[in-house]
């Protein structure tokens, strides 16, 4: 993973908190690689619809070290592709077990 000219294997843990299935769940995720770190709360709710599942989240990051310094442009762009990334695999997973 890579941010602007930072690159590196990022470290970290992932906790699921607060689980109300099928409705809703918070998680967090830390990491740590050479670039600095990432700490992220992000609370994701479900809501079944006729045609499928929504998913509504929102969440706060606090990234820091030369990540910060050198994508600060670039690093809403980023977490929407892995928020992105992350929800794909959900989609496949919970597609592939139907």
């Amino acid at each position: 993973m890579g941010v602007a000219a930072i690159r590196g294997r990022y470290q970290g843990e992932m906790q699921i908190l607060d689980p109300d299935p099928p409705h809703a769940y918070r998680l967090k995720m830390k990491g740590q690689g050479p670039g600095g770190f990432v700490d992220v709360e992000l609370e994701t709710r479900l809501e079944a619809l006729p045609e499928g599942t929504r998913v509504t989240y929102r969440g706060v990051a606090q990234i820091g070290g030369k990540v910060a310094g050198v994508g600060q442009r670039l690093i809403g762009g980023v977490a929407s592709m892995i928020l992105g990334q992350f929800f794909g695999g959900i989609e496949k997973m919970a597609t592939a077990s139907s």
